[in-house]
Protein backbone atom coordinates (compact mmCIF):
# COMPACT_ATOMS: atom_id res chain seq x y z
CA UNK A 1 0.00 0.00 0.00
CA UNK A 2 2.83 2.41 0.77
CA UNK A 3 3.96 2.13 -2.86
CA UNK A 4 0.53 3.03 -4.28
CA UNK A 5 0.45 6.18 -6.47
CA UNK A 6 -1.68 9.07 -5.12
CA UNK A 7 -2.66 12.31 -6.81
CA UNK A 8 -2.74 14.32 -3.58
CA UNK A 9 -1.63 12.24 -0.60
CA UNK A 10 -2.10 14.24 2.60
CA UNK A 11 -1.49 11.81 5.48
CA UNK A 12 0.09 8.41 6.09
CA UNK A 13 -0.90 6.28 9.10
CA UNK A 14 1.08 3.14 9.99
CA UNK A 15 -0.95 1.16 12.51
CA UNK A 16 0.88 -1.34 14.74
CA UNK A 17 4.11 0.15 13.40
CA UNK A 18 6.21 -2.29 15.43
CA UNK A 19 4.82 -5.33 13.62
CA UNK A 20 7.34 -7.62 11.96
CA UNK A 21 5.15 -8.05 8.88
CA UNK A 22 6.21 -4.57 7.73
CA UNK A 23 9.72 -5.92 7.11
CA UNK A 24 10.23 -7.77 3.83
CA UNK A 25 12.70 -10.52 4.76
CA UNK A 26 13.33 -12.13 1.38
CA UNK A 27 13.86 -10.90 -2.16
CA UNK A 28 14.26 -7.13 -2.04
CA UNK A 29 14.60 -6.41 1.68
CA UNK A 30 12.94 -3.23 2.90
CA UNK A 31 10.78 -1.91 5.73
CA UNK A 32 7.36 -0.63 4.72
CA UNK A 33 7.32 1.48 7.90
CA UNK A 34 10.62 3.15 7.03
CA UNK A 35 9.47 3.60 3.44
CA UNK A 36 6.38 5.39 4.81
CA UNK A 37 8.69 7.69 6.79
CA UNK A 38 10.69 8.46 3.65
CA UNK A 39 7.60 9.06 1.53
CA UNK A 40 6.02 11.36 4.11
CA UNK A 41 9.25 13.35 4.40
CA UNK A 42 9.60 13.68 0.62
CA UNK A 43 5.98 14.86 0.30
CA UNK A 44 6.22 17.05 3.43
CA UNK A 45 3.04 15.53 4.89
CA UNK A 46 2.20 14.22 8.39
CA UNK A 47 2.95 10.63 9.33
CA UNK A 48 1.41 8.85 12.31
CA UNK A 49 3.15 5.74 13.66
CA UNK A 50 0.70 4.07 16.04
CA UNK A 51 1.42 1.31 18.54
CA UNK A 52 0.85 0.37 22.16
CA UNK A 53 4.32 -1.19 22.03
CA UNK A 54 6.44 1.01 19.75
CA UNK A 55 9.48 -0.44 18.03
CA UNK A 56 12.72 0.59 19.70
CA UNK A 57 13.67 2.49 16.53
CA UNK A 58 10.53 4.64 16.64
CA UNK A 59 10.64 5.06 20.41
CA UNK A 60 14.29 6.11 20.25
CA UNK A 61 13.41 8.72 17.61
CA UNK A 62 10.59 9.99 19.83
CA UNK A 63 12.72 10.16 22.99
CA UNK A 64 15.48 12.01 21.12
CA UNK A 65 13.01 14.60 19.82
CA UNK A 66 13.21 13.50 16.20
CA UNK A 67 9.57 12.46 16.28
CA UNK A 68 6.77 14.14 18.20
CA UNK A 69 5.78 11.79 21.01
CA UNK A 70 2.03 11.58 21.71
CA UNK A 71 0.92 9.25 24.50
CA UNK A 72 -2.61 7.90 24.98
CA UNK A 73 -2.86 7.23 28.70
CA UNK A 74 -6.46 5.94 28.81
CA UNK A 75 -8.03 2.87 27.22
CA UNK A 76 -10.88 3.29 24.76
CA UNK A 77 -14.33 3.44 26.34
CA UNK A 78 -12.93 4.06 29.81
CA UNK A 79 -11.86 0.43 30.28
CA UNK A 80 -9.37 -0.17 33.09
CA UNK A 81 -5.91 -1.64 32.53
CA UNK A 82 -5.58 -5.33 33.41
CA UNK A 83 -3.78 -6.50 36.53
CA UNK A 84 -0.81 -8.87 36.22
CA UNK A 85 -0.10 -12.04 38.18
CA UNK A 86 3.06 -14.15 37.89
CA UNK A 87 3.02 -17.91 38.51
CA UNK A 88 6.35 -19.52 39.37
CA UNK A 89 6.15 -22.92 37.64
CA UNK A 90 9.49 -24.24 38.88
CA UNK A 91 8.76 -27.63 40.39
CA UNK A 92 5.18 -27.69 39.10
CA UNK A 93 3.79 -30.64 37.16
CA UNK A 94 2.31 -29.14 34.02
CA UNK A 95 -0.57 -30.59 32.04
CA UNK A 96 -0.29 -29.52 28.42
CA UNK A 97 1.95 -26.68 29.59
CA UNK A 98 -0.68 -25.47 32.08
CA UNK A 99 -0.12 -25.38 35.84
CA UNK A 100 -2.84 -26.26 38.33
CA UNK A 101 -3.05 -22.66 39.70
CA UNK A 102 -3.62 -21.41 36.15
CA UNK A 103 -6.28 -24.06 35.47
CA UNK A 104 -8.08 -23.05 38.69
CA UNK A 105 -7.96 -19.39 37.65
CA UNK A 106 -9.42 -20.24 34.24
CA UNK A 107 -12.23 -22.15 35.98
CA UNK A 108 -12.96 -19.20 38.28
CA UNK A 109 -13.27 -16.74 35.39
CA UNK A 110 -15.47 -19.12 33.41
CA UNK A 111 -17.64 -19.63 36.49
CA UNK A 112 -18.10 -15.86 36.74
CA UNK A 113 -19.38 -15.75 33.15
CA UNK A 114 -16.17 -14.54 31.55
CA UNK A 115 -14.04 -15.87 28.72
CA UNK A 116 -10.39 -16.92 28.93
CA UNK A 117 -7.67 -16.48 26.31
CA UNK A 118 -4.69 -18.83 26.53
CA UNK A 119 -1.68 -17.62 24.56
CA UNK A 120 0.99 -20.07 23.46
CA UNK A 121 3.11 -19.00 20.51
CA UNK A 122 3.81 -22.54 19.35
CA UNK A 123 1.43 -24.41 17.07
CA UNK A 124 1.18 -28.17 16.79
CA UNK A 125 0.86 -30.74 19.56
CA UNK A 126 4.45 -30.81 20.86
CA UNK A 127 7.64 -29.08 19.68
CA UNK A 128 9.66 -32.28 19.86
CA UNK A 129 9.28 -36.04 19.69
CA UNK A 130 11.86 -38.33 21.30
CA UNK A 131 12.36 -42.00 22.09
CA UNK A 132 12.35 -42.70 25.82
CA UNK A 133 14.45 -45.83 25.25
CA UNK A 134 17.39 -44.68 23.07
CA UNK A 135 16.92 -40.86 23.03
CA UNK A 136 16.33 -40.71 19.24
CA UNK A 137 14.72 -37.42 18.28
CA UNK A 138 12.63 -36.55 15.23
CA UNK A 139 14.84 -34.00 13.45
CA UNK A 140 14.48 -32.46 10.02
CA UNK A 141 17.12 -33.98 7.71
CA UNK A 142 17.35 -30.73 5.77
CA UNK A 143 17.58 -28.33 8.74
CA UNK A 144 18.91 -30.55 11.55
CA UNK A 145 16.21 -28.97 13.74
CA UNK A 146 13.58 -30.76 15.86
CA UNK A 147 10.37 -31.46 13.94
CA UNK A 148 7.08 -30.48 15.54
CA UNK A 149 4.58 -33.22 16.30
CA UNK A 150 1.04 -32.60 15.02
CA UNK A 151 -1.93 -34.81 15.89
CA UNK A 152 -4.56 -33.36 13.53
CA UNK A 153 -3.62 -34.55 10.94
CA UNK A 154 -0.93 -36.85 12.42
CA UNK A 155 2.54 -35.89 11.21
CA UNK A 156 5.88 -34.44 12.22
CA UNK A 157 6.52 -31.15 10.43
CA UNK A 158 9.54 -28.88 10.18
CA UNK A 159 8.27 -25.36 10.79
CA UNK A 160 11.34 -23.91 9.06
CA UNK A 161 11.37 -25.59 5.64
CA UNK A 162 7.93 -27.22 5.63
CA UNK A 163 9.14 -30.84 5.33
CA UNK A 164 6.40 -33.23 6.47
CA UNK A 165 6.68 -36.90 7.47
CA UNK A 166 4.19 -39.42 8.79
CA UNK A 167 3.92 -39.84 12.54
CA UNK A 168 6.12 -42.84 13.45
CA UNK A 169 4.52 -45.62 15.48
CA UNK A 170 7.88 -46.84 16.75
CA UNK A 171 11.41 -45.47 17.07
CA UNK A 172 13.20 -45.88 13.71
CA UNK A 173 16.51 -46.55 15.52
CA UNK A 174 15.68 -49.07 18.25
CA UNK A 175 12.18 -50.08 17.06
CA UNK A 176 10.77 -49.56 20.56
CA UNK A 177 7.30 -47.99 20.85
CA UNK A 178 8.49 -45.61 23.56
CA UNK A 179 7.99 -42.34 21.69
CA UNK A 180 7.31 -39.32 23.88
CA UNK A 181 5.84 -35.94 22.92
CA UNK A 182 8.00 -33.33 24.69
CA UNK A 183 6.66 -29.86 25.40
CA UNK A 184 3.33 -28.29 24.49
CA UNK A 185 1.83 -26.65 21.46
CA UNK A 186 -1.63 -25.23 20.86
CA UNK A 187 -3.12 -28.63 19.92
CA UNK A 188 -2.02 -30.24 23.20
CA UNK A 189 -3.16 -27.22 25.20
CA UNK A 190 -6.55 -27.37 23.46
CA UNK A 191 -6.98 -31.07 24.32
CA UNK A 192 -6.20 -30.50 28.02
CA UNK A 193 -8.59 -27.57 28.29
CA UNK A 194 -11.37 -29.41 26.42
CA UNK A 195 -11.05 -32.34 28.84
CA UNK A 196 -10.85 -30.17 31.96
CA UNK A 197 -13.73 -27.86 30.96
CA UNK A 198 -15.91 -30.24 28.97
CA UNK A 199 -19.01 -28.03 29.17
CA UNK A 200 -17.26 -24.94 27.71
CA UNK A 201 -16.37 -24.56 24.01
CA UNK A 202 -12.64 -24.32 23.27
CA UNK A 203 -11.65 -22.41 20.13
CA UNK A 204 -8.13 -22.83 18.77
CA UNK A 205 -6.88 -20.05 16.52
CA UNK A 206 -3.56 -20.62 14.79
CA UNK A 207 -2.30 -21.04 11.24
CA UNK A 208 -3.51 -24.64 11.14
CA UNK A 209 -7.16 -23.79 11.95
CA UNK A 210 -7.52 -20.48 10.08
CA UNK A 211 -6.10 -21.07 6.63
CA UNK A 212 -8.95 -19.03 5.13
CA UNK A 213 -10.56 -15.75 6.14
CA UNK A 214 -13.95 -17.49 6.25
CA UNK A 215 -12.79 -20.02 8.84
CA UNK A 216 -11.26 -17.27 10.97
CA UNK A 217 -14.46 -15.21 10.84
CA UNK A 218 -16.52 -18.25 11.83
CA UNK A 219 -14.29 -18.78 14.87
CA UNK A 220 -14.47 -15.12 15.88
CA UNK A 221 -18.27 -15.05 15.47
CA UNK A 222 -18.60 -18.09 17.73
CA UNK A 223 -16.54 -16.30 20.37
CA UNK A 224 -18.54 -13.08 20.01
CA UNK A 225 -21.78 -14.51 21.43
CA UNK A 226 -20.67 -13.54 24.95
CA UNK A 227 -21.04 -17.02 26.47
CA UNK A 228 -18.23 -18.56 28.55
CA UNK A 229 -15.55 -19.87 26.21
CA UNK A 230 -11.83 -20.52 26.01
CA UNK A 231 -9.62 -19.24 23.21
CA UNK A 232 -6.29 -20.95 22.59
CA UNK A 233 -3.91 -19.53 20.05
CA UNK A 234 -0.67 -18.10 18.81
CA UNK A 235 0.25 -14.49 18.04
CA UNK A 236 -2.71 -14.38 15.63
CA UNK A 237 -4.73 -13.60 18.79
CA UNK A 238 -2.36 -10.94 20.08
CA UNK A 239 -3.47 -7.93 18.08
CA UNK A 240 -6.33 -6.39 16.19
CA UNK A 241 -9.15 -8.36 17.86
CA UNK A 242 -11.77 -7.03 20.25
CA UNK A 243 -13.00 -9.64 22.71
CA UNK A 244 -15.23 -7.69 25.13
CA UNK A 245 -15.99 -10.74 27.30
CA UNK A 246 -12.41 -11.93 27.81
CA UNK A 247 -11.57 -11.32 31.47
CA UNK A 248 -8.49 -13.55 31.72
CA UNK A 249 -5.44 -13.74 29.48
CA UNK A 250 -2.93 -16.48 30.26
CA UNK A 251 0.60 -16.41 28.85
CA UNK A 252 1.74 -20.03 29.04
CA UNK A 253 5.48 -19.53 28.46
CA UNK A 254 7.07 -16.09 28.73
CA UNK A 255 10.68 -17.22 29.09
CA UNK A 256 11.93 -18.26 25.65
CA UNK A 257 12.26 -14.81 24.11
CA UNK A 258 14.11 -13.36 27.09
CA UNK A 259 16.81 -16.04 26.79
CA UNK A 260 17.27 -16.02 23.01
CA UNK A 261 20.67 -15.25 21.45
CA UNK A 262 18.89 -12.86 19.05
CA UNK A 263 19.31 -9.38 20.53
CA UNK A 264 15.85 -8.30 19.33
CA UNK A 265 14.03 -11.26 20.92
CA UNK A 266 13.33 -9.57 24.31
CA UNK A 267 11.78 -6.60 22.46
CA UNK A 268 9.53 -8.87 20.38
CA UNK A 269 8.58 -10.97 23.42
CA UNK A 270 7.61 -7.92 25.47
CA UNK A 271 5.55 -6.58 22.59
CA UNK A 272 3.69 -9.88 22.25
CA UNK A 273 2.97 -10.09 25.99
CA UNK A 274 1.64 -6.53 26.14
CA UNK A 275 -0.36 -6.91 22.94
CA UNK A 276 -2.02 -10.14 24.05
CA UNK A 277 -2.57 -8.70 27.54
CA UNK A 278 -4.48 -5.90 25.84
CA UNK A 279 -7.22 -8.40 24.91
CA UNK A 280 -8.26 -8.61 28.59
CA UNK A 281 -10.81 -6.31 30.22
CA UNK A 282 -11.64 -4.26 27.15
CA UNK A 283 -15.23 -3.57 28.24
CA UNK A 284 -16.94 -3.12 31.62
CA UNK A 285 -15.38 -6.16 33.26
CA UNK A 286 -11.86 -5.79 34.69
CA UNK A 287 -9.18 -7.98 33.18
CA UNK A 288 -6.45 -10.17 34.65
CA UNK A 289 -3.25 -11.33 32.95
CA UNK A 290 -1.52 -14.41 34.36
CA UNK A 291 2.01 -15.20 33.21
CA UNK A 292 3.69 -18.55 33.83
CA UNK A 293 7.46 -18.42 34.12
CA UNK A 294 10.42 -20.60 35.07
CA UNK A 295 12.30 -17.35 35.74
CA UNK A 296 9.92 -15.26 37.87
CA UNK A 297 12.87 -13.18 39.12
CA UNK A 298 13.85 -12.05 35.61
CA UNK A 299 14.57 -8.29 35.77
CA UNK A 300 13.24 -7.80 32.24
CA UNK A 301 9.95 -9.60 32.92
CA UNK A 302 9.41 -7.83 36.24
CA UNK A 303 10.12 -4.40 34.77
CA UNK A 304 7.60 -5.11 32.03
CA UNK A 305 4.90 -6.30 34.44
CA UNK A 306 5.34 -3.76 37.22
CA UNK A 307 6.56 -0.64 35.41
CA UNK A 308 5.11 -1.08 31.92
CA UNK A 309 6.41 -1.34 28.40
CA UNK A 310 7.86 2.19 28.40
CA UNK A 311 10.15 1.46 31.35
CA UNK A 312 11.10 -1.90 29.87
CA UNK A 313 11.97 -0.27 26.54
CA UNK A 314 14.09 2.44 28.13
CA UNK A 315 16.01 -0.19 30.13
CA UNK A 316 16.64 -2.26 27.02
CA UNK A 317 17.62 0.82 24.99
CA UNK A 318 20.31 1.58 27.55
CA UNK A 319 21.61 -1.99 27.14
CA UNK A 320 21.66 -1.56 23.36
CA UNK A 321 23.75 1.62 23.72
CA UNK A 322 26.24 -0.19 25.96
CA UNK A 323 26.47 -3.10 23.51
CA UNK A 324 26.64 -0.82 20.44
CA UNK A 325 23.57 -2.40 18.89
CA UNK A 326 20.61 -0.89 16.96
CA UNK A 327 18.95 1.53 17.14
CA UNK A 328 21.96 3.29 18.69
CA UNK A 329 24.37 1.75 16.18
CA UNK A 330 23.31 1.11 12.55
CA UNK A 331 23.71 -2.49 11.41
CA UNK A 332 23.64 -4.61 8.27
CA UNK A 333 23.87 -8.35 7.74
CA UNK A 334 25.59 -9.99 4.79
CA UNK A 335 24.36 -13.56 4.42
CA UNK A 336 25.49 -16.32 2.08
CA UNK A 337 24.20 -19.87 1.78
CA UNK A 338 25.01 -22.93 -0.31
CA UNK A 339 24.74 -26.71 -0.18
CA UNK A 340 28.54 -26.72 0.30
CA UNK A 341 29.31 -24.46 3.25
CA UNK A 342 32.83 -23.78 1.93
CA UNK A 343 31.33 -22.13 -1.15
CA UNK A 344 29.28 -19.81 1.04
CA UNK A 345 32.27 -18.97 3.23
CA UNK A 346 34.48 -18.23 0.22
CA UNK A 347 31.87 -15.89 -1.22
CA UNK A 348 31.51 -14.08 2.09
CA UNK A 349 35.28 -13.53 1.96
CA UNK A 350 34.89 -11.99 -1.50
CA UNK A 351 32.06 -9.75 -0.27
CA UNK A 352 34.14 -8.65 2.73
CA UNK A 353 36.96 -7.68 0.38
CA UNK A 354 34.66 -5.27 -1.47
CA UNK A 355 33.44 -3.43 1.62
CA UNK A 356 34.55 0.14 2.11
CA UNK A 357 36.28 1.51 5.22
CA UNK A 358 34.63 2.60 8.46
CA UNK A 359 32.96 -0.69 9.37
CA UNK A 360 33.21 -3.06 12.29
CA UNK A 361 32.99 -6.55 10.82
CA UNK A 362 31.96 -9.52 12.97
CA UNK A 363 32.39 -12.93 11.36
CA UNK A 364 32.06 -14.79 9.15
CA UNK A 365 30.11 -17.03 11.49
CA UNK A 366 27.33 -19.60 11.12
CA UNK A 367 23.84 -18.12 11.27
CA UNK A 368 21.87 -18.85 14.44
CA UNK A 369 20.01 -21.37 12.31
CA UNK A 370 23.08 -22.72 10.47
CA UNK A 371 21.20 -25.06 8.13
CA UNK A 372 17.81 -24.69 6.44
CA UNK A 373 16.48 -26.89 3.63
CA UNK A 374 19.85 -28.61 3.07
CA UNK A 375 21.71 -25.30 2.68
CA UNK A 376 24.44 -24.11 5.06
CA UNK A 377 24.18 -20.46 6.07
CA UNK A 378 26.89 -18.01 7.16
CA UNK A 379 26.83 -14.29 7.82
CA UNK A 380 28.83 -11.15 8.45
CA UNK A 381 27.48 -8.63 10.95
CA UNK A 382 28.44 -5.09 10.01
CA UNK A 383 28.14 -1.96 12.16
CA UNK A 384 29.29 1.62 11.71
CA UNK A 385 29.44 4.80 13.76
CA UNK A 386 26.87 6.55 11.55
CA UNK A 387 24.29 5.52 8.97
CA UNK A 388 26.12 7.55 6.34
CA UNK A 389 29.32 5.58 7.01
CA UNK A 390 27.40 2.29 6.80
CA UNK A 391 25.81 3.10 3.44
CA UNK A 392 29.05 4.43 2.01
CA UNK A 393 30.93 1.26 2.97
CA UNK A 394 28.23 -0.96 1.42
CA UNK A 395 28.14 0.90 -1.90
CA UNK A 396 31.00 -1.08 -3.58
CA UNK A 397 28.84 -4.23 -3.40
CA UNK A 398 26.85 -2.81 -6.33
CA UNK A 399 29.84 -3.39 -8.63
CA UNK A 400 30.17 -7.12 -7.91
CA UNK A 401 30.36 -9.57 -10.79
CA UNK A 402 28.10 -12.58 -11.14
CA UNK A 403 27.53 -14.70 -8.02
CA UNK A 404 29.10 -18.19 -8.08
CA UNK A 405 26.79 -20.99 -9.14
CA UNK A 406 24.88 -22.57 -6.24
CA UNK A 407 25.47 -19.65 -3.86
CA UNK A 408 22.72 -17.31 -2.71
CA UNK A 409 23.55 -14.13 -0.84
CA UNK A 410 21.69 -11.12 0.52
CA UNK A 411 22.31 -7.77 2.12
CA UNK A 412 19.89 -6.75 4.88
CA UNK A 413 20.21 -3.24 6.27
CA UNK A 414 18.50 -2.86 9.66
CA UNK A 415 17.84 -6.62 9.96
CA UNK A 416 14.75 -7.57 11.91
CA UNK A 417 16.33 -10.79 13.12
CA UNK A 418 19.78 -12.32 13.06
CA UNK A 419 18.70 -15.87 12.22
Amino acid sequence: AVLTPFADLGLIVVDEEHDSSFKQTDGLRYSARDLAVKRARDLDIPLILGSATPSFESLNNALSGRYQHLELTERAGGATLPTYELIDIRGHSLDGGLSEPLLRAIGAHLGAGGQALVFLNRRGFAPSMVCGHCQWQARCPGCEWPMTMHQRPPAVICHHCGRRQGLPEACPDCLQSALIAVGSGTQRCEDVLAERFADVPVHRIDRDTTRSQRRLEAQLNAIGNGQPAILVGTQMLAKGHHFPDVTLVAVVNADGGFMSPDFRAPERTAQLIVQVAGRAGRAERPGTVIIQSYQPDSPLLNTLIHDGYGAFARQELESRVAAELPPHTPMALLRAEAVDGEDALRWLGVLAGHLGPGLQVFGPAPALMPRVADRLRFQLMLTAATRRNLHRALLPLKTLDETPRGVRWSLDVDPYDTY
